[in-house]
């Protein structure tokens, strides 16, 4: 019991080295509380407030600034976990994929832009009448 403390004395004091910003609203403040149902949900305590924090955190974070590290590096480590466990929880696939489609959904515009407008650079030459 005493390490478990300690280990997540150790995730503590990384989330709290990490700079705040103020403009990013949740993305970085509020990955430790992301990371807590995630492990709830690991842990098979499929309660209300877990699925309410990870349906209700795209919309007051951003995807590009720091959920696309988090999500990512999550999903990661999880496959990793299953596989040493050589079992796959289900729920917590589906939240990955729920906080994937919910922040693609709403920075649908960043994605629009990138992969969906064809972007043209026109530039214009001003000829000059030099003598």
């Amino acid at each position: 019991m005493l390490i478990v403390f300690y280990k997540f004395c150790y995730l503590a004091l990384i989330f709290s080295l990490v700079p705040f910003w103020p403009s990013g609203a949740l993305t970085i403040t509020g990955q430790p509380l992301l990371l807590w149902s995630f492990i709830n949900l690991i842990q098979n305590k499929n309660n209300f407030f877990s699925w309410l924090i990870i349906f209700l955190f795209p919309f007051f974070s951003s995807l590009i600034l720091g959920n696309l590290f988090l999500v990512s590096t999550g999903f990661i480590a999880y496959l990793i976990y299953s596989l040493k466990k050589s079992n796959i929880n289900w729920n917590i696939i589906s939240a990955f994929f729920l906080i994937t489609m919910l922040s693609v959904i709403i920075e649908h515009r960043v994605f629009e832009l990138f992969f969906i407008d064809k972007v043209s650079l026109q530039r214009t030459y001003s000829q000059s009448n030099t003598i």
